[in-house]
């Protein structure tokens, strides 16, 4: 009897032994023990401390539909460099005060805004500098079951609008997946093959995942290097623009039957009928039927994100096109079908003239009466009003403005689009737009389809010093496309821009507001506060 009392007793002890290690197995992790763990890997004291090897790696990317070398140089704190080396490619990085990126033709600029937070992010998570005590985020821990393989990180950028979802793998806290929730849907990047470089655990192969387009990054060979990187950016030289000051700066304009900026240009040299003026767009967009009948190479894949959505298409090569004084040698075009604008328009369209040619020129325009000219900005004296500070946003010029309500706050130049000013979704539930104002509902179409908009009457907007009382505006009510972007406040269009002319300034980052008392040919003075 006693003795089977002792082997009940000692088998619930070992019962209760058991058990305890279980909950202990299955207590959960918190952040400062996972951060500990992810540390470790690369080489950092459990409080973030400590310096991560600098290294070197090159291999081969998958960029844009094409592939390419690559070459990538990560800092100890930060701070990169890398390259995809073609046509299409790039080079960017960050010097710890700068993020840059240069194009293939040396035309470099800062990075501002999402463009700024979005590079850096993703660049940290792939280094393991997000784990330094230095990094700039707010990191917090999302509850997870114990089946989960991974674990679930929220990644916030400190003073910015950047929140994203890190998740690592449980067994070996390194990151296996990154995700950002941008306008045009979830951009994935995957971090795979892990090695040791120098005591820090770096993955080899990055893929980013965007719609229906994947992008890769592979590293063949890596080392560890002795001394820091250089990181600065390249004075900017695009070998790809040229001025021809024996012709006249003066553009052949008309406007279409909607309101849009039409401009003649000169593509290989031929006129093939009217491109749009777009500030609004970041690429030199062709009609495939011209590029088809101009015998332009096809090439690679792009995500074109638009007011409705997103769409893809393919790069076409020219060899020049010309606008004013300016030729842009070797412009590369993406692809989209122009006829649906030009049934609206009323002319002929075959393209839209945005970034890659604006970015690389000054351009004067006076939407009210259509003059254009296109100059060199190192040769150009501005005559009347001053210059402000332009940051470009997706490579779109972006200004601050005023609004009711003493608001302050950045707004994207759109010459593309005929209204005064769309509000976009995020800026409207932030700064309770649609609380007791009438509206009406209406649609607004552009790349990608249309989106929902409601059409109001705002107390005062302010532009260039100028004052617009009791103008009627848009509120973006789509949680997608361009006007979904949380970074700027909303889209200005011709509607108030025509109360200026305008001097764009890309490569200097300036842009100054006229007002059209001063304008191209003299003009009348226009109606303001």
């Amino acid at each position: 009897m006693n003795r089977w009392l002792v082997l009940t007793l000692g088998l619930l002890f070992v019962m209760l032994g058991l058990q305890l290690h279980a909950d202990d197995a299955v207590k959960p992790i918190t952040l400062d023990e996972l951060l500990t763990h992810a540390r470790q890997t690369q080489g950092l004291a459990a409080d973030g401390a400590g310096r991560l090897t600098p290294l070197a790696g090159k291999g081969q990317a998958h960029f844009r539909g094409v592939r390419a070398p690559y070459q990538l140089q990560m800092g100890s704190f930060g701070t990169f460099v890398e390259s995809v080396e073609h046509r299409l490619g790039y080079q960017s990085g960050f010097n710890s005060k700068q993020c840059w990126r240069a194009d293939a033709d040396g035309y470099s600029q800062v990075l501002e805004l999402m463009d700024r937070d979005l590079q850096l992010l993703v660049h940290w998570v792939h280094s393991g500098y997000w784990l330094h005590s230095q990094a700039p985020l707010h990191i917090q821990l999302v509850a997870a079951s114990k089946e989960s393989p991974t674990l679930s990180l929220l990644v916030d950028m400190k003073n910015t609008k950047m929140k994203s979802k890190l998740e690592l793998d449980r067994t070996t806290w390194l990151p296996k997946q990154l995700e950002y929730l941008a306008t045009s849907g979830p951009v994935i990047w995957i971090f795979e093959d892990y090695r040791k470089v120098g005591g820090r655990s770096v993955a080899h192969r990055v893929i980013e995942r965007h719609d229906r387009l994947t992008e890769k990054k592979e590293i063949e060979q890596a080392e560890q290097l002795s001394q820091e990187p250089a990181c600065n950016m390249p004075k900017s030289k695009p070998t790809s623009i040229t001025f021809k000051t024996d012709r006249s700066p003066k553009v052949e304009t008309t406007r279409s039957t909607t309101g849009h900026l039409l401009v003649k240009a000169l593509v290989n040299d031929k006129d093939m009928g009217w491109f749009i003026f777009d500030s609004g767009a970041g690429a030199m967009i062709i009609d495939p039927s011209v590029a088809k009948e101009m015998n332009m190479e096809a090439m690679g894949d792009i995500l074109m994100v638009g007011l409705g959505g997103n769409q893809t298409s393919h790069f076409r090569l020219g060899q020049s096109f010309q606008l004013g004084q300016a030729v842009l040698r070797d412009p590369v075009f993406i692809e989209l079908n122009m006829k649906p604008f030009a049934a609206l328009m009323g002319h002929k369209i075959v393209g839209i003239c945005g970034y890659p040619f604006i970015a690389r020129c000054l351009i004067e325009v006076e939407p009210v009466s259509t003059k254009m000219e296109v100059h060199d900005p190192a040769q150009y004296q501005l005559v009347g009003g001053s210059w402000q500070e332009l940051v470009l946003h997706h490579n779109l010029p972006t200004v601050r403005a005023r609004f009711e309500g003493d608001r302050e706050d950045y707004f994207r130049l759109d010459t593309g689009a005929n209204t005064t000013v769309d509000f976009h979704t995020p800026a409207v539930r932030e700064y309770d737009l649609l609380v007791n104002r009438k509206t009406t509902p209406r649609l607004q179409g552009g790349v990608g389809g249309l989106v929902k908009m409601q059409q109001g009457t705002l107390e005062w907007f302010e532009l260039g010093g100028v004052r617009f009382e009791h103008p009627v505006v848009g509120f973006a009510q789509s949680d997608k496309g361009a006007f979904a972007d949380p970074y700027i406040a909303g889209n200005i269009g011709i509607g108030f821009m025509k109360s200026f002319r305008i001097v764009f300034n890309y490569p200097a980052k300036k842009i100054a507001f006229v007002r059209r008392g001063d304008t191209l040919d003299g003009g009348n003075t226009m109606l303001c506060r």
